[in-house]
């Protein structure tokens, strides 16, 4: 079967994440190709890490792709222009984040509605978002099964050494919406209370990166690493995952984190209560506090915390994916 993964970017973020890991998977059965229209938003490391099991390329304007299946990932696309240069037996669009208002919504074409065979969601809250029930499915993202082995693997920068400091990572692409102004104003009520850490910033971005690392690096105490094809080792050796973002889908490095034993501080956004059990398995904070004291005790809850990580499995949801492929 040939299977064609339709982005318009190809950037270091969490969409690229999962279909790495998808295709990964697909490409011991199927033959795997990943479209992209726009150049000025592409990352040539994370091309070629997609090329190792996939054919990458830019749709040329005059080409026509013939394939068993397309697997649209972008909510916002010209779906006419793609139409006539995809040509599938079945299409499915795989949605990691939350409409907005703007234009080119792609759940606004009803010709794509007719044609769409099925709509992927990451989560129960982005299904409940689209309010697309009739073709919907919600299929959480899975991770690497080698995981656990790539979490032992050395790290090559000096980081984590110091057992009495309290150990803490964001791992994220450097954007808006983010939360690295919350984590700004997380850091100085560490400071404020005298509490002794750590902080490791994982990932890179575009027109933000600079300004966030001028807004943080202000702390002695961070550590801008740059993006890791291998962020496990880093994250297993964290006391905490810190994820402060306006909204996310159905984040894929909460999961990793709950499966390496490192308990997580994110946001109230709607999701995170589908990730994080509220003191039991991590800490949820309000999305408009701007100082953090309230929340400090709970850090000695970290034991606690990791405990009740030691039985959390991921399910396993490849063979879902199977039975979306095949039609059963």
């Amino acid at each position: 079967m040939k299977i064609v993964f339709y982005n318009e970017t190809l950037l270091s973020g969490g969409i690229e994440t999962c279909i790495k890991t998808l295709t990964d998977y697909l490409s011991q059965m199927h033959e795997i190709e990943i479209v992209y229209i726009d150049e000025k938003k592409l990352d040539h490391n994370i091309v070629s890490i997609l090329s190792q099991n996939a054919y990458v390329h830019k749709l040329d304007p005059d080409e026509v792709i013939e394939a068993d299946v397309c697997i649209y990932c972008r909510l916002y696309m010209n779906y006419d222009y793609l139409k006539k240069h995809i040509n599938a037996k079945k299409s499915f669009l795989w949605v990691h984040s939350k409409p907005y208002a703007l234009d080119n919504c792609i759940l606004d074409n009803k010709d794509f509605l007719n044609d769409i065979d099925s709509i992927i969601c990451v989560s129960k809250t982005i299904q409940s978002l689209l309010n697309v029930d009739k073709k919907s499915v919600v299929i959480h993202n899975f991770l690497p099964s080698n995981i656990q082995e790539l979490s032992e693997k050395e790290i090559p920068e000096s980081v984590f050494n110091n057992d009495d400091k309290l150990k803490l990572i964001t791992v994220a692409r450097l954007s808006a919406g983010k939360g690295f102004e919350r984590i700004y104003n997380f850091i100085k009520t560490l400071k404020k209370h005298n509490i002794d850490f750590e902080y490791l910033i994982v990932g890179k971005g575009r027109a933000k990166e600079q300004e966030y690392k001028d807004l943080l690096g202000v702390f002695d105490e961070v550590n801008f690493i740059g993006y890791k094809d291998n962020p496990y080792p880093y994250i297993k050796k964290a006391d905490f995952l810190v994820l402060l973002s306006d909204f996310e889908s159905f984040s894929t490095v909460i999961t990793e984190a709950k499966l390496l034993g490192t308990p997580v501080i994110t946001t109230n956004y709607q999701s995170a209560y589908e990730q994080i059990e509220n003191d039991y398995n991590g800490i949820i904070v309000d999305l408009n506090d701007t100082d953090y004291t309230k929340y400090l005790p709970f850090l000695d809850n970290l034991p606690r915390y990791e405990q009740a990580l030691n039985n959390f499995k991921v399910e396993a949801e490849k063979s879902e994916w199977d039975k979306l492929l095949n039609g059963k």
